[in-house]
């Protein structure tokens, strides 16, 4: 279980940081693309929005799973 743990912390702070590195990244691009001298509204509107629709990405994913799963960490058990 430690050794879970552990995996999964540094598994969430590699994506939690991968997520900041795209939305920089888009921001950035976004602003030498529009050929703006700094970041406007516009620039973090898309980068919102990409960032949006990765995350959007999870939801067939979950979509698949089934209707008990997660029970046993809610604390209910299947009847």
């Amino acid at each position: 279980m430690s050794a879970a743990t552990s995996l999964y912390s540094t598994i969430q702070q590699i994506t939690l940081t991968l997520g900041i590195v795209i939305g920089a990244a888009s921001l950035e691009t976004s602003e030498v693309l529009l050929r703006h001298s700094h970041a406007e509204v516009s620039d973090f509107s898309l980068a919102f929005l990409l960032i949006g629709a990765i995350a959007f990405l999870a939801v067939p994913i979950c979509a698949r799973l089934g209707e008990d799963a997660g029970e046993a960490l809610s604390g209910r058990h299947a009847r």
